[in-house]
């Protein structure tokens, strides 16, 4: 696998447009994107501590790279 890199917060661009070229079917991206933006939200309402949002960033990261894994397998 190539290296992946991927932008998280605010003003990143959104996941689709980043994982575009991994072949990701759009459902399973436009679903990483909503978990993505909740982890965004409850960070910026203040029901995340800054290290609770990295944490969570963390495990989303692991769920991207296990799914484009996954299709480059195939």
């Amino acid at each position: 696998m190539t290296d992946l890199s991927v932008k998280m917060g605010v003003l990143a661009p959104s996941l689709v447009e980043q994982l575009k070229p991994y072949g990701l079917k759009l459902d399973q991206v436009q679903s990483l994107q909503d978990l993505n933006h909740a982890i965004t939200r409850l960070y910026l309402a203040e029901v995340l501590t800054e290290t609770e949002k990295e944490r969570a960033r963390k495990r989303l990261m692991k769920r991207i790279t296990d799914a484009v894994k996954e299709v480059q397998r195939q």
